[in-house]
C-alpha cells in the first residue's frame, strides 16, 4: 500500500509526486500506474483546486481505480488535508472560503464597478433611483451604473482616494457621519461617530489622511485631520460657534484649507488655513466668500467672494488669493449674476466656474472665457477630467438632476445617466 509523507514536498527528488514517499516496497510498473495517476489529478501541475491522496486515507484505493482519493489538496506539491463544512472549519487566512468540502484560496479580486483598465477613470455619483439617496459608480462614458453602497438611510458626498483604491462619503442616520469603504462599496465603516453634522471630508493628496469640517457635541465649529482608520486625530481647530465648511488640502498634503462664517453671516465666509498638525492658523482671504480651492501648484486659493461688495447688490466673483503673501486678485467682473464653484483644471491652467446656470471656463488669469453649456438650466458641480479634456456637472432636467459630460471646448454635452432619478454630486474616480 502506498502511503504520503504530508511533510515531504517535490524538493526532494527522491520524492517528486506530491509529497508522495513509497513506505512499502511495490512492483516497478504499479508506481508507473500512480505516476499517471497523480499526472492526472492535477498534482504534478500545482493545479491547487485539485485534490490527491493523503496519509492514513483511501486504505482501499486500487490502481486499477481511474479516480483519485479527494481528502486533500495539491498545496505547493504537497498534498493537505482541508476538509470543511463552512467557512468557519477554513483558518488559513490565505485559503478562507470553503467550496466543495475544502478551502481554497480566494480568488482575485473583479474589478472595480465602472472601471475597464487600470489607471483609467470611472465616474461615482449620488442617484435616490432606488428611493434614498445611495452611491453609484459607472464608466467615465456613461453606461450602465452600479451600487457601492445600498441601504436605507441617504449616502452623498462622495470623495475618491487619489488612487481610487477608496472613498469617502456623508452618510445621514440620525445624523451625518463620514463613512470609509474600499473601491467596490465595500468594508464601509464610521470614522467620525462622535461629531455631528459633518459638511464636508476630503482625502489628503498623500492619501494619509482625512479632513473632516464637523459641529461637535458642544455646537461649535470643528475642522480636524485624521487616519483614514478614524485614528491619530489632530485639532480640532474649534472657531468659536462659527460654521465651516469646504475643506480641503493643499497639493503638498501640508495644510488644510476651509472656508469659515467667523468673518460673516451664512452663507458667506472667509477663507482659512490651518497645518495638518492643527498648528498655525491663517486666515488670509477675510472678504465674505465661499467654496474655496487650492491651485494644484499650492500658490493659489480660488473662491467666490463678494470682494466687499454689499451683500444684498453686489454679484459674488471668483476671487484669487495668494497663500504665501495673502494678496487678492479678482477673476471675473459680471455686471450681474453670482459666480460661484470655481474648479481647477489638473494642469493649473484653467478654472471652470458657474455663472447664472451655466458652466464656465477661464485662464487662471481671468482671460479667455467661455461659456461652455450655454442653456441656463440650473447647471452646476464642474469638475475636470485627468486629462483637462472635459469636464463632468449636473443639470437639472425637469424636477431632476442628470449626470453630463463636455468637452472642454464646450463639444458633445452627453447626458450620461438620463433615467428620470435625481442624479447629482458627480466625481471622478481613478480606478485601481
Amino acid at each position: 500500500m502506498v502511503k504520503q509523507d504530508p511533510t515531504h514536498t517535490t524538493s526532494d527528488p527522491a520524492r517528486p509526486l506530491c509529497g508522495v514517499m513509497w513506505k512499502n516496497p511495490v512492483p516497478f510498473d504499479r508506481r508507473l500506474v500512480w505516476l499517471a495517476l497523480m499526472t492526472i489529478s492535477g498534482c504534478l501541475t500545482r493545479n491547487p483546486a485539485v485534490c490527491c491522496e493523503t496519509e492514513g486515507e483511501c486504505e482501499t484505493l486500487g490502481f486499477s481505480d481511474p479516480a483519485p482519493c479527494k481528502v486533500g489538496l495539491c498545496v505547493a506539491n504537497a498534498c493537505v488535508d482541508e476538509g470543511c463544512d463552512g467557512p468557519e472549519d477554513c483558518t488559513d487566512p490565505g485559503r478562507p472560503i470553503c467550496e466543495a468540502s475544502h478551502c481554497i484560496v480566494t480568488p482575485p479580486p473583479a474589478t472595480p464597478p465602472g472601471c475597464s483598465i487600470t489607471g483609467g477613470e470611472r465616474i461615482v455619483f449620488v442617484s435616490d433611483r432606488d428611493g434614498d439617496q445611495e452611491i453609484l459608480a459607472m464608466p467615465a462614458d456613461g453606461g450602465a451604473a452600479t451600487n457601492l453602497t445600498d441601504n436605507v438611510v441617504p449616502d452623498f458626498g462622495p470623495q475618491a482616494s487619489s488612487d481610487g483604491s477608496a472613498i469617502a462619503f456623508l452618510r445621514e442616520e440620525g445624523k451625518l457621519d463620514v463613512i470609509i469603504a474600499d473601491a467596490f462599496g465595500a468594508d464601509a465603516r464610521n470614522v467620525s461617530d462622535d461629531f455631528n453634522a459633518e459638511s464636508s471630508v476630503r482625502w489628503s493628496p498623500d492619501m494619509t489622511r482625512l479632513a473632516i469640517s464637523a459641529i461637535d457635541i458642544n455646537g461649535n465649529g470643528v475642522v480636524l485631520a485624521m487616519n483614514s482608520d478614524g485614528t491619530e486625530r489632530v485639532g480640532p481647530v474649534t472657531l468659536a460657534t462659527s460654521d465651516n465648511y469646504d475643506v480641503g488640502w493643499s497639493p503638498d498634503s501640508a495644510r488644510l484649507s476651509f472656508g469659515t462664517a467667523r468673518f460673516q453671516p451664512s452663507p458667506l465666509f472667509g477663507v482659512c488655513t490651518v497645518a495638518r498638525d492643527g498648528t498655525d492658523l491663517m486666515c488670509p482671504f477675510s472678504k465674505a466668500c465661499k467654496t474655496p480651492v487650492w491651485s494644484p501648484a499650492g500658490i493659489d486659493i480660488a473662491a467666490s467672494s463678494l470682494g466687499g461688495g454689499d451683500p444684498g447688490t453686489a454679484p459674488m466673483q471668483i476671487w484669487t488669493t495668494r497663500t504665501d503673501s495673502g494678496s487678492d486678485r479678482q477673476l471675473t467682473s459680471f455686471a450681474s449674476g453670482d459666480s460661484t464653484e470655481p474648479a481647477w483644471s489638473n494642469d493649473g491652467q484653467q478654472l471652470a466656474f458657474v455663472h447664472e446656470g451655466d458652466i464656465w471656463t477661464m485662464g487662471r488669469d481671468g482671460y479667455n472665457e467661455r461659456n461652455l453649456t450655454m442653456d441656463g438650466l440650473s447647471n452646476a458641480h464642474p469638475r475636470w477630467s485627468a486629462d483637462n479634456n472635459s469636464l463632468l456637472y449636473e443639470s437639472v432636467r425637469g424636477s431632476k438632476r442628470e449626470v453630463f459630460r463636455i468637452g472642454a471646448d464646450g463639444s458633445n454635452p452627453t447626458n450620461l445617466t438620463n433615467d428620470g432619478a435625481d442624479d447629482h454630486s458627480a466625481e471622478w474616480a481613478r480606478c485601481p
